[in-house]
C-alpha cells in the first residue's frame, strides 16, 4: 500500500466537487453547497466524531467573522450533541470556535 493520494474527484448530485481530508488519523468528508440562487453557501465537514456544518452568504470567505456554525457531536456515529456557533463565527477556526 503506499501513501500516494488516487487522482479522482468527487461531485455530488448538484455538481459540488466533495474533498477528502486526512486530518492526522481521521479522513473527513468536506462539501461545499449553494442554497437558494446567489443568497446562502454551506459548507461541510464530516468527521468520526464531529459534523460541522457553517452557513454564511455566498461569496462569503471561510477566513472572515461572518459564519454561523452548526457543530454536532457524535458517539459511536449517533448524534449526541448539537451546539451553535454565533453569528460572528470564522469557519477555519470551526475546531476552535465557542458554541453553547
Amino acid at each position: 500500500m503506499t501513501n500516494e493520494s488516487p487522482a479522482s474527484i468527487i461531485f455530488d448530485t448538484q455538481g459540488n466537487p466533495i474533498g477528502v481530508v486526512l486530518d492526522g488519523t481521521i479522513y473527513r468528508l468536506q462539501v461545499e453547497a449553494t442554497i437558494s440562487e446567489a443568497t446562502k453557501k454551506v459548507v461541510y465537514d464530516i468527521g468520526d466524531t464531529i459534523i460541522y456544518v457553517g452557513t454564511a452568504i455566498l461569496g462569503t470567505a471561510t477566513n472572515t467573522a461572518d459564519w454561523l456554525i452548526k457543530k454536532t457531536t457524535l458517539t459511536n456515529g449517533v448524534p449526541t450533541l448539537t451546539q451553535w456557533s454565533s453569528n460572528t463565527a470564522i469557519w477555519d477556526n470551526r475546531s476552535t470556535e465557542s458554541y453553547s
